[in-house]
């Protein structure tokens, strides 16, 4: 079985999948069960797939993976910034 059969299998593929993984009562990633979406879950994945990428990036010389590093990086920081920009309008 090769990577993209395995993928297709988790419910990450297909439509049916997908469909059926909701219907299951599956909760998206960076999402509670209160369907919020935990923003700052979001941003920490975003980050680790920033190092990722990075890494690979270093170790291949792939100019487009440093950029999509760089990219991830950026709106990591960007909803960081946001939270903490909204936590402190909240508590003045």
């Amino acid at each position: 079985m090769d990577h993209q059969d395995d993928r297709t299998r988790r419910g990450n593929g297909g439509g049916t999948e997908r469909g059926r993984a909701a219907s299951s009562g599956a909760v998206p990633y960076g999402v509670s069960d209160s369907r919020a979406p935990d923003y700052r879950a979001i941003a920490q994945q975003f980050a680790s797939l920033s190092a990722a990428a990075a890494r690979q990036a270093r170790a291949t010389g792939d100019d487009e993976l440093e950029r999509l590093a760089q990219r991830l990086d950026t709106c990591a920081d960007a909803i960081l910034d946001d939270l903490d920009r909204e936590r402190t309008r909240l508590s003045a």
